[in-house]
């Protein structure tokens, strides 16, 4: 049995969500699926089983692939994502680091099967022509998602990078991203 913990309040009210190759996974009503430290495989579902993903180890290693469903049975896949969440709503919460994916904060709707980018690299080079930010999901409380975030993945110190000065925070609609100690 393979178990992935996140608490993050006092408070944690725990969903056990039952994945395809045969374990279960315990997580707080957040529901933090995939954080980036502890890669994870699987098919996960909300309670009610309306959104339904899944996610794989890269082939090549170290990343890891989310595949969402598409309108007319078609299947998104995003690579280098470091975190996955449920929302309250019908709606999914991911982050994609700029190694091997397309970096930003991105919304999955589940009804409608449809991803929005909410937060867009702000730093283009050579080196990263789709964006060098790097974004990591921490938490979600409500309508509010917590990342770190730093404009360039060379420059960031990652022995420090989970830290309130790296802290960040947008609602789920994709307003007010900032830090999130301001």
């Amino acid at each position: 049995m393979k178990t992935v913990v996140a608490s993050f309040s006092l408070i944690a009210f725990v969903v056990i969500l039952s994945t395809s190759d045969g374990f279960a996974a315990m997580r707080s009503e957040a529901v933090i699926i995939h954080p980036v430290y502890e890669p994870t495989s699987g098919v996960y579902t909300t309670q009610f089983g309306g959104c339904t993903i899944s996610m794989k180890i890269s082939d090549m290693g170290g990343f890891t692939i989310l595949a969402l469903p598409l309108k007319g049975a078609k299947t998104r896949n995003v690579e280098d994502v470091t975190g996955v969440a449920y929302l309250p709503s019908d709606a999914l919460i991911f982050t994609v680091s700029p190694m091997y994916g397309r970096p930003g904060i991105y919304r999955y709707d589940c009804l409608a099967k449809q991803v929005k980018q909410l937060v867009r690299p702000r730093t283009i080079n050579k080196g990263y022509p789709d964006g060098a930010d790097y974004f990591e999901l921490q938490d979600v409380q409500g309508d509010t998602v917590y990342v770190y975030y730093s404009s360039d993945i060379n420059a960031t110190d990652f022995e420090r990078f989970r830290s309130p000065e790296y802290l960040y925070k947008i609602h789920s609609d994709g307003s007010g991203f900032r830090k999130a100690l301001e």
